[in-house]
């Protein structure tokens, strides 16, 4: 396991698969190819303001590799339409991916036949991700790479041992948003795990693909989840499907036990949000089962009954208040109420 600050071009063998899609593998040594060609082609220094869209996960990991690789300020917005372009320009991002109709640059591929001198893997700069918008406005929220680090570490201590090092990752969720970011791009970059290219759109496709890949972790959500096809190949894919993660929303007790009908093994609820990173985690075998901190986390429920998070994903040690009503438990544990606002 490496930190994003620790990865450098000796991290893995040059024949380490780092992602896959349907024709071919894409290992370490083209990915740092990919990197370093794009990063020339931009031609940003530290500090410069870059937005990347890309609907495709190992380009977006190339372009972002590239950025940071410079030490760049990186926006990812969760869409590309022209609103959110104009707003990207009112803060002098330059444009990396898929804007369509827009002065852009594009992610940049090596070629097999060519050996590019690599610049030196040393990644600095910082990402912007973006709130959902379910509540408002989506709001704009900086991360530097140490409170990525800090996540991703923790993940890998609560879930690691159990998905091992040769699961490959599949999502439904866009690597543009932060829970689709950490768990389907760079969880899997640190832990030098194979994550699949694109999103899947519909959750019968992503099961058929792990019918083909063997071992695999599924990065979904709520809505995914609630809606699974009744030709779901349960008894194939039960030795394969090592965890399913859910997050962005509640997940339905009925849509949990479906899943643990035919896997034998029920998701994990992630608690969490772009401004807070992971809060905490439940496998809901009974209906509103209480919620558990992850490690390193700490709770606490304010005068007005609302959830208050301390937690080193955050970009300074205060608690954090949320608009989510919250009840303590003795054994540590807490209920999860409506929203406050």
């Amino acid at each position: 396991m490496h930190t994003l600050t620790e990865l450098c071009e000796n991290s893995f063998p040059e024949r380490h698969v780092v992602a896959l899609s349907g024709e071919e593998e894409m290992t370490w040594g083209r990915f740092l190819a990919d990197v370093s060609v794009t990063a020339k082609s931009l031609g940003c220094v530290s500090g410069d303001p870059w937005a990347l869209f890309e609907r495709d996960s190992y380009c977006f990991a190339v372009g972002l590799f590239a950025l940071l690789g410079r030490g760049c300020k990186v926006y990812l917005p969760g869409e590309n339409h022209p609103g959110v372009v104009a707003a990207l320009a009112s803060e002098g991002a330059s444009l990396l991916g898929e804007f369509k109709g827009q002065s852009c640059q594009q992610v940049c591929t090596a070629g097999d036949d060519q050996k590019p001198n690599l610049d030196p893997l040393t990644l600095t700069g910082k990402v912007v991700v973006y709130t959902s918008g379910s509540t408002g406005e989506p709001k704009a929220i900086e991360k530097s790479l140490l409170q990525l680090e800090a996540e991703i570490s923790v993940l890998e201590q609560v879930f690691g041992p159990s998905l091992g090092r040769e699961c490959a990752v599949l999502s439904t969720v866009s690597h543009q948003h932060f829970y689709g970011l950490l768990f389907s791009v760079l969880w899997p970059m640190c832990a030098g795990r194979r994550f699949w290219c694109r999103p899947f759109v519909d959750p019968l496709l992503l099961a058929m693909q792990t019918l083909e890949l063997g071992a695999v972790a599924w990065v979904m959500s709520p809505a995914h989840l609630q809606r699974l096809s009744q030709d779901m190949p349960w008894q194939q894919l039960r030795p394969l499907v090592r965890s399913v993660f859910s997050s962005g929303g509640p997940l339905r007790a009925a849509a949990a036990a479906e899943v643990a009908g035919g896997l034998g093994h029920y998701p994990c609820e992630v608690l969490g949000s772009s401004e807070t990173g992971g809060i905490a985690i439940r496998r809901q075998e009974t209906e509103g089962e209480p919620w558990q901190a992850l490690p390193t986390i700490e709770i606490a429920v304010s005068a007005e009954g609302a959830l208050r998070v301390r937690s080193p994903f955050l970009a300074n040690h205060d608690w954090y208040q949320s608009a989510d009503q919250a009840q303590l438990l003795e054994d540590g544990r807490f209920q999860l109420g409506p929203r406050l606002d």
